[in-house]
């Protein structure tokens, strides 16, 4: 009984005496008024909820623990308080009150009490004996205690499972004392001694799940015999998956473990198996791992003395190359946990769920995707660290383990859903990476390359021509999938990114003729900084005004106004702008050394007609693979789903907004002489203008229908009505199921077809004599309408851009 704590030492619980009630009182006569009332609460043995409410019991502990804090601030060392409650072991007694937790739900109470205790008193409470000492068991209880039933996190290999998280979570108090303790031995790293385990003592067998699967046989068990000896470490590891701000500061405590100074002479730590011969771990979640009893890999035989007995060995506090290996292998499991299959992007045409044979894909878990997300954070983070090697081992691992045998082999495998799925997951993770791992991550996806581009390439990084390739695919969702990944990879203001896809191609001339002996229209002189404006002619202006003009009337005729919404795109182009410029500054000494490269070639092309860089013969394109791809897919616009022309149209605008002036004066300028076979952006808008304003003749009124759409898609609508253009159906729809016809190719798409004055661009899918009526449009005719919005947003956003891109240039020539 706990009572038996109190009533063995009676002389020592009655010394207190009764407390009489003066006008005043010292902070001692208030600590024993306090504890006075906590022991006559566990010696009348009344553990019921309405003594425990009537004991007040909360309010006493806070309330010792502010006296001491008071205390301290006004006598700056040890007072009485502190020596009362130091001497009469009021610390030691808690901490037992927290173990056996009687009533229950005191632990909590007592976990708060000592970490208010730790955060506000600064003196050295943690070398007294009957501090420490009692700590450390209290902490090894908790870390032993089994995880409460109405929080536990189930994962499940059924990818239809989900993974469940109750709040609030009764281990956020535990959390907050490992990060306090934490914060204390690393401003105090001669403490850490207090919080090892004994080495004479056998290994404990915490209770750590299994992170962050929970599943006995997962490849990426903590276990606490070789994680090392430092309990602080082991108590982490039990909380480092748990969800929002406990893990949280879980993980934040544990990077600070890693990073606190420990000896490194008297310990030794087992090497985990070698990632380089054990590849075929990582991939299967049955595979058990490799051996890891103390005797073979947690440490090493003890030392024997001739005549005498052996001696144990001293265990390091962190075993961090084996905590390195089992994270990385956690990654690769919660990796395999997310579904291989992806839900379809929009609801499948009518028959298709009718054949009971087709089961459909389950739904994404996103609490389980996070997870994956927060996975990939925490490795970022650990890969920074100089300390200890951890974050060469990470760098490492996570290069042998995850990128060759986990993600490479389902990234390139032949199912174009599975491959979507995968893409989508890499996407989602592609922006979390730091500068170590990301480099890394490029490398594997798009590989090193420099210089233009060459056609041998593909046989050299079979990955990044796989994934540049599926940008095109007949599977829309596949398809969509890459493109979304490719926009991640643009968007992540990485220049190794832009060289390796765009700019290196770009950096030679070779895309455009040579300008007149004129030069350059002032818009891309301005664009490839080539000019500074000064005393420009009303001439010179009116031309910049064309240049800008010529992407809002490119669709002319079909909207109401040219410039309904313009002001706000020109707002978020010159915010845009603002932040890419920020994100990129770092690469100011390489675009200074462009610039005057670029105005170099301009000078001479100047006094020279037709002396140009030689070009040479090149079976590639000239802009590059990914560019040309890119091309391709606007080119179809027209016959594209609403999200596959978002994200097209999305990556040309994040292209745009880099401070690449070579970049800028290729994609905006509307009269730049090009190579042939380079596309234009400008001239691929023009055609797919043309060759809507010949499809519109087929509607009753196209900009009813059109204007109907608009607000479809402003209310959210269009997702829900729409089916999937059927290319996302091909790898799974069954015998029998209803898929409509693909449509019909567009002209951008077809150089051989007939001018528009002959014969449509396009043939319409009704005959001239039954024109399409507002509200009965198929899927297809939708799917028309949907891109021909998408592209006249898209020619204002264009605009916005090169307005903004000229303002900012001539604003910071003239500063």
């Amino acid at each position: 009984m706990v009572s038996r704590l109190f009533s063995t030492a009676g002389s020592y619980l009655n010394s207190f005496g009764e407390v009489l009630a003066p006008s005043s009182q010292s902070a001692l006569d208030d600590l024993k008024n306090h504890w006075r009332a906590i022991k006559a609460f566990y010696i009348d043995q009344k553990e019921d909820i309405e003594s425990f409410q009537a004991s007040q019991l909360p309010e006493h502990l806070v309330s010792m623990v502010n006296i001491l804090s008071d205390e301290e601030k006004k006598v700056g060392e040890t007072g009485p308080a502190v020596e009362f409650f130091l001497q009469n072991k009021i610390f030691e007694t808690l901490c037992i009150l927290g173990e056996r937790d009687t009533p229950p739900g005191v632990r909590k109470l007592i976990l708060v009490a000592i970490t208010l205790l730790f955060s506000n008193i600064s003196l050295p409470l943690l070398p007294h004996m009957s501090v420490h000492k009692p700590l450390k068991s209290l902490i090894r209880k908790c870390t032993m205690a089994p995880r409460a039933s109405s929080s536990q996190k189930s994962f499940s290999t059924n990818h239809a499972s989900s993974v469940q998280v109750n709040a609030p979570h009764p281990d956020s108090e535990f959390v907050n004392l490992l990060e306090v303790l934490t914060a204390k031995l690393k401003d105090h790293p001669t403490l850490i001694g207090f919080f090892l385990d004994d080495p004479a003592s056998p290994p404990s067998s915490p209770i750590i799940p299994r992170s962050p699967g929970g599943v006995q046989q997962a490849p990426n068990v903590y276990a606490a015999e070789d994680m090392g000896s430092l309990i602080l470490f082991q108590a982490l590891l039990k909380h480092l998956w748990d969800p929002g701000a406990i893990g949280e500061r879980a993980r934040r405590a544990l990077v600070a473990c890693l990073t606190l100074p420990f000896p490194s002479s008297s310990f030794r730590e087992s090497s985990p198996p070698s990632s380089t011969t054990t590849p075929a771990a990582a991939p299967s979640s049955t595979t058990p791992l490799p051996p890891s009893s103390p005797r073979t890999n947690t440490t090493s035989t003890p030392p024997t003395t001739p005549g005498g007995p052996t001696q144990p060995e001293v265990k390091a506090p962190i075993n961090f190359s084996r905590f390195c290996y089992r994270t990385v292998l956690g990654l690769i499991e919660i990796f395999r946990r997310l579904p291989p299959m992806i839900p379809l992007p929009l609801p499948p045409p009518p028959g298709f769920n009718s054949n009971p044979s087709v089961a459909t894909s389950p739904p994404v878990d996103l609490a389980l995707l996070e997870h994956f997300k927060t996975y990939i954070a925490f490795l970022s983070t650990l890969s920074e660290l100089t300390q200890h090697n951890i974050g060469t081992a990470i760098t490492k691992h996570f290069e042998d383990l995850f990128l060759m045998s986990a993600l490479g082999p389902s990234l390139l495998q032949p199912l174009d859903i599975g491959a979507a799925s995968t893409t989508l997951y890499v996407r989602e993770a592609a922006p979390l990476f730091s500068s170590n791992l990301q480099r890394l991550f490029l490398s594997f996806l798009i590989g090193d390359f420099t210089g233009p581009e060459r056609p041998d390439e593909e046989g050299e990084h079979f990955i990044r021509a796989t994934l540049i390739r599926r940008m095109t695919a007949p599977s829309e969702v596949l398809a969509t999938a890459t493109c979304r990944l490719f926009s991640a990879l643009i968007g992540m203001h990485d220049r190794h990114a832009l060289d390796n896809l765009v700019m290196r191609n770009l950096a030679s001339g070779r895309y455009r003729i040579d300008e007149t002996p004129e030069g350059p229209n002032p818009a891309q002189a301005i664009l490839n900084h080539t000019v500074i404006a000064q005393d420009f002619t009303p001439e010179t202006i009116e031309h910049i005004q064309s240049s800008i003009s010529s992407f809002l009337t490119v669709f002319n005729g079909l909207h109401v106004s040219a410039r309904s919404g313009y002001d706000a795109y020109l707002a978020d182009s010159q915010h845009q702008l603002a932040l890419y410029r920020a994100a990129c500054k770092e690469w100011a000494a390489e675009t200074a050394s462009s610039k005057s490269t670029t105005a170099t070639k301009s000078t001479s092309s100047l006094n020279t007609l037709g002396e140009s860089t030689p070009r040479g013969d090149q079976d590639g394109p000239i802009v590059g693979s990914f560019v040309s791809q890119l091309f391709a897919k606007l080119e179809n616009a027209l016959d594209r789903d609403l999200e596959s022309n978002l994200v097209v149209t999305g990556i040309f605008a994040k292209l745009c907004y880099y401070p690449m002036p070579a970049l800028a004066s290729y994609l905006l300028s509307h009269s730049m002489t090009l190579a042939p076979g380079v596309p234009s952006l400008y001239g691929t808008l023009d055609k797919l203008a043309q060759e809507i304003r010949a499809r519109a003749a087929y509607y009753e009124d196209f900009q009813a229908s059109l204007e109907r759409m608009r607000q479809e898609l402003a209310m959210g609508g269009a997702h829900s009505t729409l089916p999937p253009p059927p290319s996302a159906l091909d790898d799974a729809a069954p015998s029998g199921a209803v898929v409509q016809a693909p449509p019909t190719p567009s002209k951008a798409a077809n150089p051989e077809a007939k001018p528009a004055e002959d014969a449509p661009a396009a043939q319409p899918s009704v005959a001239p004599e039954r024109r399409i009526a507002v509200g009965s449009e198929k899927a297809s005719d939708k799917r028309f309408l949907q891109a021909a919005i998408v592209l006249e947003e898209f020619s204002k956003e264009l605009a916005a851009i090169l307005q903004a891109k000229i303002v900012l240039v001539l604003q910071t020539h003239a500063r």
